[in-house]
């Protein structure tokens, strides 16, 4: 059960919004991008073969190249320049995690102090999750890895070469905001008006 209830306490969410990915502009060193430039110097990728089958008609294939980013998303060559660059995504759901096992701690949750520690583990998405138990208190806690950048975000992708997109860590789930019982007896949450 994703949003529900046990004996003692029921839950739901809504999504946070979180910024949680980021584009990541990648430079490599031939078309075959089979190394991508770091602060270091040129490091391999990571090539994964991809098979989707599609009912009456061949199976497709795709070559996923990846960085210490994640997987390229796009690939463009301007061979007047002699360079080949491409986005990689870098995303905290690409990277598995405890989403399972904080399911099912809910689950035994029995107060507000129990259901936070189901929470940490929960790592992507992100989630705004809201609480109530048989005892009469009302909570909300931000769940999931949010990290914490290197550089300020502009929304705009960063060169993956200079060290600037790679993320120093995630919130600890003590970090996160988090409140039982507000003083006005309200909590609102919703992913519309």
């Amino acid at each position: 059960v994703v949003i529900g209830h046990n004996r003692n306490v029921a839950w739901g969410f809504t999504n946070s919004f979180a910024d949680c990915q980021d584009l990541v502009i990648e430079e490599f060193d031939s078309p075959a991008a089979q190394r991508y430039r770091t602060e270091r110097g040129f490091e391999p990728t990571r090539m994964l073969r991809e098979i989707i089958h599609v009912r009456d008609a061949s199976d497709a294939i795709e070559e996923v190249v990846v960085t210490r980013h994640g997987p390229v998303v796009h690939r463009l060559e301007d061979p007047t320049q002699n360079t080949w660059r491409g986005l990689s995504l870098q995303w905290t759901a690409l990277t598995p995690g405890g989403a399972l096992e904080s399911m099912l701690r809910m689950q035994r949750a029995t107060d507000w102090n129990s259901f936070r520690d189901a929470l940490a583990p929960l790592d992507a998405p992100s989630q705004n999750a809201v609480y109530a138990d048989s005892e009469g208190h009302i909570g909300y806690a931000l769940c999931g890895r949010v990290p914490v950048r290197r550089r300020q975000p502009s929304g705009l992708p960063v060169a993956g070469w200079s060290g600037d997109a790679l993320w120093q860590r995630f919130l600890a789930p003590t970090e996160l905001p988090a409140v039982l019982d507000p003083p006005d007896g309200l909590l609102v949450t919703a992913n519309n008006r």
